[in-house]
């Protein structure tokens, strides 16, 4: 989903734990899980 950078960047812990709390206010809205999965797949990607 995100094109490659030529920089890794370093995300700090309450970001990452701010965007896990998105995705779960996205579901509990929603109740589609399958873009849950789909986002928390891309957030757990390791960098290229």
């Amino acid at each position: 989903m995100l094109s490659q950078t030529l920089f890794e960047w370093e995300v700090p812990f309450s970001v990452q734990i701010c965007g896990i709390m998105g995705l779960g206010l996205l579901y509990a809205g929603s109740g589609d899980r399958y873009i849950s999965d789909i986002l928390l797949a891309e957030i757990g990607k390791l960098p290229v």
